[in-house]
């Protein structure tokens, strides 16, 4: 073997590379230890061609490496053609001058599937199916893991067939997946992968592999204890994953025809034995409903329900929301409390209970009392969204927004949010009135609709949307800000939550608020004429500010160094003094008749786009 041609071939893919006539990419899309797998173009199809990472300097490695690269692309190649079904295709192969297969290029890895929370049981249920089509001829995979098994049109199929064996000869394999014969060097069997099976079948259920991290002897040991958690396993699937992942292989299921057998009898019960919409009690029912906001939005009233209920949903609710500081004063020490006394009994809960498995999965996406665990709290998430629970839905569709336990999916986001708005739920339509007014790959910016939906989110009792209100109308209209709908719904907000800092309700008794950086909308009222001089000077969040119908002076300096972008100066205004908006951020400005002065630099250092002078 001449190591230095190997090395130079390695190096000719690219744009403009090809290879024994395929045309392949400059970059993998997945990468192993020993190799890497571009996409590949021949005859306009696409395919995957997979090569070596790395050439080993000495050259009687190289050949042992040749040799074990050899070995698996014949025996995959071989394989394929006995179980196009069960096998990734190897379509074309060659040695010279290295070890290269090309095959059919997959949907997806199942690794990706679990992370979507699109697997289900059923789909380790043919991959069952197809594992026993390899045992049948005495063919072990031995390194069986999520990122091996690959979806083509609708089925699973095994790929990395580098440490298959025939009969019961060792090999190396990811050491996370290893079963307890193979930590120990040990001869292992098809039992082995049936031990690589149930591991999947854990981390479907619950979100992760039983035995994370840690050494081989770490594991080992954790391992050999044979104390699995199985609280995030419902329970009738446990004796499934147990007697999968017994550390004694003649304890284990022999075949993965009785491990399919078994886990299609639990699944077919399972489905069978999904209860219907639960029924809870009447206080949990309305305060669900007040906090869905089917009729009304009002989080104060759900918690009144459940505060003094005795059940655990109820108390943990509570708990909740003193936790959060949601529909009364935070209190941490009361929530902290009412969960010690009833975290055991939401565990048993979540097994088949939504809105126990929703606040669950809640706890543990923000921190509430448990461990911040993303992936665990998503797993939850999934689980109550998958009955239908709109509150989980809601949630569902902002972990795929915000990539929180699973990677980032706009549509998966969007299709959640949709769902959910649709079962009452208005925080639901809240966000998807913010797809609506910053548009992405999948939703065209439409800042009319963005506007309508908070303006319904509004009429519902849900006053948090008037911020993306009065920002839409500020940042997203073709004329000016909508200044009477910003005025009516920033008075109904104060009237209905009180004064808050960021909405100032401005009139002849209020302070200045010269350098405040929290006040962002300023509502002049009525019968205000005099707007004093600094008034909201170097207030650098304020964006948005309604001057209303009486306003006769604007005082020198009093909205110089802030951030308003659209200003309607009222019929009403005679004099501007100067600095009023300097070095503010200005776009857009539209003055009126009855105008009679304007001062020195009243609008110097902004960038104007549109004026409007009568």
């Amino acid at each position: 073997m001449d190591i230095g041609i190997w090395k130079q071939q390695l190096d000719l893919t690219g744009d403009k590379g090809k290879y024994s006539n395929y045309s392949v990419e400059s970059e993998p899309f997945a990468e192993g230890v020993n190799s890497k797998v571009y996409r590949c173009t021949r005859d306009g199809f696409t395919f995957a061609i997979k090569m070596p990472v790395t050439v080993p300097e000495d050259e009687s490695e190289t050949g042992r490496r040749f040799a074990e690269m050899k070995f698996e692309i014949e025996r995959w190649d071989l394989l394929s053609r006995l179980f196009p079904n069960d096998a990734i295709c190897i379509f074309d192969y060659g040695f010279d001058p290295f070890p290269w297969s090309v095959m059919e290029l997959a949907d997806r890895s199942l690794a990706m599937a679990i992370a979507e929370g699109t697997a289900t049981v059923d789909d380790i249920i043919q991959i069952l199916e197809s594992l026993q089509n390899l045992h049948s001829i005495r063919v072990s995979h031995l390194d069986i893991k999520p990122e091996n098994i690959l979806g083509v049109n609708g089925r699973w199929k095994f790929a990395d067939f580098g440490s298959i064996v025939t009969g019961s000869s060792g090999a190396v394999v990811t050491p996370r997946y290893r079963a307890p014969e193979q930590l120990q060097n040990k001869p292992a069997d098809q039992r082995a992968d049936i031990w690589h099976i149930g591991l999947i079948l854990y981390r479907l259920l619950a979100g992760h592999i039983p035995f994370i991290s840690g050494n081989p002897e770490e594991i080992l040991e954790r391992i050999q204890s044979e104390n699995i958690d199985l609280s995030c396993i419902p329970l009738e699937y446990q004796p499934v994953i147990l007697k999968a992942l017994a550390v004694n292989p003649d304890r284990r299921f022999q075949s993965a025809q009785e491990f399919k057998e078994a886990l299609m009898k639990v699944n077919m019960t399972a489905s069978d034995n999904v209860p219907a919409e639960p029924q809870y009690p009447d206080h949990i029912a309305q305060a669900i409903d007040f906090c869905l906001g089917k009729e009304r939005f009002d989080v104060f009233a759900a918690y009144a329900l459940v505060k003094d209920g005795e059940d655990p949903l109820a108390q943990m609710m509570a708990a909740v929301f003193e936790f959060n500081g949601k529909g009364t004063d935070m209190d941490v020490l009361s929530a902290i409390g009412r969960m010690e006394s009833n975290l055991s009994a939401l565990f048993k809960l979540a097994q088949s209970d939504p809105l126990a498995q929703f606040l669950l999965g809640e706890m543990y996406l923000r921190g509430i009392y448990l461990d911040e665990n993303d992936k665990l709290g998503f797993e939850l998430i999934r689980r109550s969204a998958s009955r239908n629970f709109p509150l989980a839905l809601c949630e569902f569709g902002t972990c795929y927004e915000e990539g929180c336990g699973v990677e980032v999916d706009h549509m998966k986001a969007l299709i959640n949010y949709s769902k959910s708005s649709e079962m009452g739920c208005i925080e639901a339509l809240h966000r998807l009135g913010r797809i609506f007014e910053t548009g992405n790959e999948y939703v065209q910016r439409d800042h009319q609709k963005a506007i309508d939906i908070f303006d319904e989110c509004i009429d519902r009792g849900y006053y948090m949307a008037f911020y993306d209100l009065a920002a839409t109308c500020v940042n997203g209209l073709d004329d000016l800000i909508d200044e009477p709908l910003f005025r009516k719904y920033g008075l109904m907000y104060l009237e209905k939550v009180g004064q808050h800092d960021s909405l100032v309700i401005f009139d002849d008794d209020s302070p200045l608020y010269a350098g405040n950086d929290r006040v962002e909308f300023v509502i002049v009222k009525d019968g205000v004429k005099v707007i004093p001089d600094e008034a909201f000077k170097n207030c650098t969040n304020l964006s948005c500010v309604s001057l209303g119908s009486t306003v006769e002076t604007i005082g020198a300096d009093a909205f110089s160094g802030t951030t308003v972008r659209t200003l309607n100066v009222p019929s009403s205004v005679r004099d501007i003094r100067p600095n009023a908006f300097k070095i503010s951020t200005l776009t857009e400005l539209k003055l009126h008749n009855g105008l009679v002065n304007i001062g020195t630099d009243a609008f110097f250092g902004n960038s104007l786009e549109r004026l409007t002078i009568p």
